[in-house]
């Protein structure tokens, strides 16, 4: 509040800002408040104000904490990714049109959840 109402210097670290900043590998922090302390040393001080701003609707939009939209993400090739497994980055697979989704299963080996409901679905009925 301090930092919006004010115009102090402040970094707001929320779970989100936590989350994202070391899903990216940004900073590799336990706390959000040891998150706050590493980007004040590494985030320039003009974007500390807005950073929260910019975070939220992201991670709750699409770098969710399960099972992120890692495939429509713009910013995936400067994310490292921690803490995302397969499992997560497969499920999300089902937003992207099927022929697509077979190319990218015959690829990567995996199936998304979508893909092994439909095939159940085909399975005959046990008695």
């Amino acid at each position: 509040m301090v930092t919006v109402g004010y115009g102090k210097p402040g970094i707001c670290v929320d779970i989100h800002v936590h989350r994202i900043s070391n899903r990216w590998g940004y900073v590799r922090t336990k706390t959000p408040e040891e998150t706050e302390q590493a980007l004040r040393r590494k985030l320039p001080a003009l974007h500390w104000i807005t950073f929260n701003d910019l975070l939220v609707p992201y991670g709750q939009n699409l770098c969710q904490p399960v099972s992120p939209f890692c495939s429509r993400c713009k910013l995936i090739e400067y994310c490292d990714q921690v803490g995302v497994t397969t499992l997560a980055l497969s499920e999300r697979k089902r937003d992207v049109p099927g022929r697509a989704r077979k190319a990218r299963h015959a690829e990567s080996g995996l199936a998304c959840r979508a893909c092994l409901a439909f095939r159940a679905s085909l399975a005959p009925a046990s008695c």
